[in-house]
């Protein structure tokens, strides 16, 4: 993410896009939601922090 972050600030962009993870193949992704909103919720919050959306 920190990567994204200076490179994003570099280009002057203020609009990432991202994901959280992939599930396991062979999985039910509704099992790995939890995870992934915890995922997304830590991007979220480093993305805000730098100004990015």
């Amino acid at each position: 993410m920190a990567d994204t972050i200076r490179v994003a600030q570099a280009l002057d962009t203020k609009l990432i896009r991202g994901f959280s993870f992939y599930h396991p193949q062979g999985t039910d992704p509704r099992e790995h939601i939890p995870q992934a909103v915890d995922q997304l919720g830590q991007i979220v919050e480093r993305t805000a922090a730098a100004g990015l959306v």
